[in-house]
Formats: structure tokens, sequence, C-alpha cells
């Protein structure tokens, strides 16, 4: 028999000759493994490079992307130079017109459409899809949130891809109510009243209103469908004779809050245009005006350091009722004529991945006024969802 001392000598000896090749095959692995991992990194790398290389030896492509949105051009561009670093070949042509449908009618006429466009939502889309491609299937859909497709879904077909949510409703100056002494912001129409008084007896103008370019008054008109329980089929049915704007319940309300603007803003309101209704506000001698998000760099170009915040709208003596009117108000197209249909659908995949979507959404955050409007929607839809 083996004596203790004897039995747990051969037990060691045992582990160790277990232990050994173990530990030693352990090492061999993980040399193995190492080898294995920096040889797929160099090969992962050499692929990268050499998609870079294959792209910047690829041939020069203009996309030309028309649009209306001069106030965004310089922040397109921007984008446009991001999207350049990761795609060399592909430049963005980016023009923007205030005279957008008369140059986009001509280049149809004569069959030069651009590349791109950029083209109200919604109904709006309708007028051009037979020009557009079709998006149905694209993979980048799934990054969009549903209630967002629906403002470039015609027919059940997707024809672009929804880029803002705009935001309409009353900016004032934050100075000027507080001097009124306004410490609560109106939300009835007898507290909007109340506010006017109160701001008059400063010597200001209550609302700086302007109405002189028609797409002022259309955006007062398409809050009104949007306020609407079914306002796609409402819209076919204004726009077919059946109902008329003034017999819906939402029209009626907003025109008793216009009621009240009428009677504080200027008596030739429709004379004057949208520089001068912004001008208005950004010299302090309105306190308010009905504008959109997007108003706020022209006031700031007049004012850099004017106090302004943007409250909802009060439309009847039901505070749950005044609200802000925020909707997805263009978006981009590609033209089904397009020769560079391939870098085309690049740019719209580029731009709804969720790096570049930040982007994107930082690049419009510069107008402080419309990123606090996205996050108190994106907020809304987190709550619901």
């Amino acid at each position: 028999m083996f004596s203790k001392k004897t039995l747990w000598f051969l037990v060691t000896i045992l582990l160790i000759s277990f232990i050994l090749p173990a530990c030693s095959s352990s090492d061999a692995n993980k040399t193995s493994d190492t080898s294995g991992t920096s040889h797929q990194a160099e090969q992962t790398k050499s692929q990268t490079e050499q998609k870079k290389e294959g792209e910047s030896n690829a041939e020069p492509v203009i996309l030309k992307f028309l649009h209306y949105q001069i106030e965004w051009a310089d922040r397109i561009d921007n984008l446009s130079d991001e999207f350049n670093k990761d795609v060399p070949n592909v430049t963005i042509e980016n023009e923007a017109s205030s005279d957008f449908y008369t140059i986009l009618r001509t280049r149809i006429a004569s069959n030069d459409i651009p590349d791109i466009l950029g083209l109200p939502t919604y109904y709006a889309l309708k007028d051009y899809k037979e020009y557009l491609l079709d998006l149905t299937g694209e993979p980048y859909w799934d990054e969009v949130m549903d209630y967002a497709k629906l403002s470039v879904t015609v027919d059940g077909k997707l024809f672009g891809i929804p880029l803002d949510i705009e935001t309409w409703g009353i900016i004032y100056d934050k100075d000027t109510f507080t001097k009124a002494g306004i410490n609560e912001l109106p939300r009835t129409l007898t507290q909007l009243r109340d506010t006017c008084e109160k701001i008059k007896k400063l010597g200001i103008l209550p609302f700086g209103e302007g109405y002189k370019e028609d797409w002022i008054i259309g955006h007062i008109f398409r809050m009104i469908i949007g306020c609407d329980p079914t306002p796609a089929k409402t819209m076919e049915d204004v726009m077919a004779g059946k109902i008329k704007l003034k017999d819906l319940e939402a029209c009626k309300k907003l025109f008793d809050f216009f009621d009240i603007v009428k009677e504080n803003c200027p008596e030739k309101a429709l004379e004057i245009d949208y520089a001068a209704q912004c001008s208005s506000l950004g010299l302090k001698k309105a306190a308010m005006i009905t504008q959109g998000d997007w108003a706020e760099d022209m006031i700031k170009m007049v004012n850099p350091d004017i106090n302004i915040g943007m409250m909802g709208v009060p439309i009847s003596e039901d505070p749950s009722e005044c609200r802000l009117y925020s909707d997805v108000s263009w978006c981009m197209a590609i033209s089904k004529s397009s020769k560079h249909v391939d870098e085309a659908k690049e740019l719209f995949s580029w731009i709804v991945s969720k790096p570049n979507g930040k982007k994107w959404l930082e690049t419009v955050g510069e107008f402080s006024t419309r990123l606090r409007a996205i996050i108190r929607i994106l907020e809304c839809l987190l709550r619901t969802r």
C-alpha cells in the first residue's frame, strides 16, 4: 500500500501532467486566436481602405437638389459636406429658391428635372407623384416612425423621406411679457384678451401680423385640416367641394382666435410681408406674432439678443385645446428620370441612419425653439409607445 505522502505525491504529479498540456494548449489557442483576430482586423481594414479607394476612384457624380427652404441652404450645404466625406465621389448641388414652383414647372416642361426634389408633404406631394420614384420597400423605412410615413404616402406608396417636424404657434417676447406683468401664458380666449390689454398699456402692439405672402395664410388652413380627426379624407372632401372649410369645427374655433388677433394687430396686415412681420417682433414693436419656429432665424437677424419663446394657440375657453401645431412639413424625393438613382438612394439611406439622423437634428438644432419643439414631440411619442 502507498503511504499518504506517496499517494498525494502521485496525485500531484497526475494533476500537473493534466494542467501543463492544458496551459500549453490554452496559450497556443490564445496565440492562434490573436493571430486570427489580427489577420481579420487587417482584412477588414484592407476591405475598408479598398472601399474608400474604390469610391475615390469612382466616376464623380453630382446630385442636383432643388428645394424651397431658403433658410436651410447653409445647413444643407454643411450636411452635404458630411455626406461627401463618407462618399467622396458624390457631390450635392444645393439650389434653394423662393420661386421654387415656377422653376420646377419649367424643368418638368423641358425634361430637366433635378435628381432630388424638396417637396411639401401630404396633399402637395400628390401633385408631383408621376415624376417621383416609388421608394416603398427601401430598407431604411424601419428607422422612420409610422406617423411620419403618412406625410409622404400617396395611394399607399412612399414617395419621399420626411425631413423635419415644424411647429406653428405664437412666438412671443418674454421680456415684454414680464414688463407687462404677465406671469402665466394665456391658454383660453379670455386670458388672451387680458394679455393683449396688458401689453397695450406698455404702448406696444400685441400682435405684429403679416399676411402678404399666400404661404402664411396657407399654413393657417393647414393647421385647420391638421386638427381634423381624419385630415386626409377631409382634405379630399374639401377639394372635391363636398364640404366647406367654414363648416369644420376646427375652422370655427381657430377663427375665434384670429378675431382677437385682428383686433390687436396692424390695420393693413394683408400688406405686411414675412420679413416685416419678423422685424416687428425683433424690434420690439410687437409682443407676439403667429408664425412657425422657422421664423426664429430671421427674428434674431434683427435682434440677436431678443429673449423669445413659443406658446400654444388658445382657440376656446378650454385650456386643454390650447396647443402648438406640429407635423412633418417637407420631404426629399427622387426624380423618376434621374440618371443617378443609386447615388440618391445611398444619400437617403445615409440621412435616415441613426448617426447621420443625429447630425441632421443637430444641424436643425441651431433653431433652439425648433429643437425644443422636437424634443416635446418626441417625449409625447415615447409616452404613447
